[in-house]
């Protein structure tokens, strides 16, 4: 079955589960229209809070006299020193052209608040004032300057990010934690590796003492709008039952993993997996129909879907984001809003990631990224504080 057909049958079969009517307004995802009496963009989907964390290469640092896990950001920054040295033609940290999550985990590690936070007078503030924030570039400029960041790191596409380590490039990743799980397992599925080699570290002191972690995910994504072609209880009663049964586990096992022994199979063990039993290669068409489905999953009241077959990583990651959750920094603006912000954000945020990652390359001094900040005050990022410290004490009343 292609992967229109499989897109369309599981399309065919959410219609049929809440009685569609085409009068009912639509629902549009990736070019398809869902008749459907409710607009959903990206249905509310609950995330781990803790998920950001480094992996690195267990063996390599084996190698490089790195024997035990850092716990404090000094014995993280011997480690990188030590797989900086490795060899001329790797690299400790793997870094691609998407910076953010490697500077705002470390910048968080350091002490530094997630994007804005609150100072000691009860006001808001931009991360980038935070002392913590300029010790976190220190830290990647100091590396990048030992040869520990590849320097053609803004090259490299996201999409290329895994193949950095899978080709022994680059040990050390800032990143979700899952991908520790993941990393081991396509080396043991095509490398025929059969030992641990991947890693995660998690809850690293800095130099108050204190652990803080950048939680990647917000911990919601998207919104849910009921369209005004809903006029009365009856159809509001159906559209509400189908965001029920979204929540149900055969709603979450269709919207999450599709089609029993099409996008997801169970083997003989009972446990779920993204390929047949018999060991056929189907990820990219798997990729494609799962990565399309599930931003509609919600996963409210846990994950009911049938059981992925674990691993002692994979528990590792399960336990991990439990112990971490108290440490995961949160962002103080997430529920409010600016309107300089949604007018010239995108703007602005990336004035500051230009300047960031110039800073990190050597290009610009101290002084010079600075003045970037000014900038970004002058051209809005002012007003954008004073409206977040508007709403956020509002919100406070």
């Amino acid at each position: 079955m292609s992967y229109k057909e499989t897109a369309d049958k599981v399309l065919g079969m959410l219609q049929s589960e809440h009685e569609n009517d085409t009068s009912n307004g639509h629902l549009t995802m990736d070019n398809w229209e869902w008749p459907t009496g409710v607009a959903l963009y990206g249905i509310y989907k609950t995330y781990q809070q803790s998920g950001d964390k480094e992996i690195l290469r267990y063996l390599i640092a084996a190698k490089m006299g790195i024997t035990e896990e850092p716990t404090t950001i000094d014995e993280l920054t011997k480690l990188a020193e030590a797989l900086s040295a490795y060899s001329d033609d790797t690299y400790a940290l793997n870094m691609c052209k998407y910076v953010a999550g490697t500077i705002n985990y470390i910048t968080v590690a350091m002490g530094a608040p997630q994007t804005w936070g609150v100072d000691e007078n009860g006001d808001i503030y931009p991360a980038h004032k935070s002392p913590a924030y300029l010790e976190g570039l220190n830290w990647l400029r100091h590396l990048y300057e030992i040869g520990g960041i590849d320097p053609d790191f803004m090259t490299i596409e996201s999409g290329n990010w895994d193949s950095i380590e899978r080709t022994g490039k680059a040990f050390m990743r800032f990143d979700c934690l899952d991908n520790c799980y993941r990393q081991q397992e396509w080396f043991e599925n095509n490398e025929g590796t059969t030992e641990t080699i991947f890693a995660m570290v998690n809850g690293l002191k800095n130099k108050d003492g204190n652990i803080t972690v950048w939680p990647q995910n917000a911990g919601f994504s998207g919104e849910i709008a009921i369209t005004k072609t809903v006029k009365d209880e009856a159809t509001m009663l159906r559209v509400m039952k189908f965001l029920d049964w979204c929540n149900s586990a055969e709603g979450q096992t269709l919207l999450n993993w599709g089609l029993d022994g099409e996008t997801y199979f169970i083997h003989s063990d009972g446990f779920r997996y993204t390929k047949p039993e018999s060991g056929e290669d189907v990820s990219e068409y798997v990729y494609k129909i799962q990565h399309s489905l599930n931003q509609l999953g919600m996963n409210v009241n846990g994950d009911l879907t049938p059981k992925a077959a674990t691993t002692a990583l994979r528990d590792e990651y399960n336990a991990l984001n439990i112990a971490m959750t108290p440490y995961a920094v949160a962002n103080p603006c997430y529920p409010l809003t600016s309107e300089t912000d949604v007018m010239f954000g995108s703007t602005l945020v990336t004035k500051l990631e230009d300047a960031h990652v110039q800073y990190i390359a050597g290009i610009i001094s101290e002084d010079e990224l600075r003045a970037v900040w000014q900038e970004w005050e002058d051209e809005g990022g002012a007003q954008m504080t004073k409206e977040y410290n508007d709403a956020y004490h509002a919100a406070k009343k």
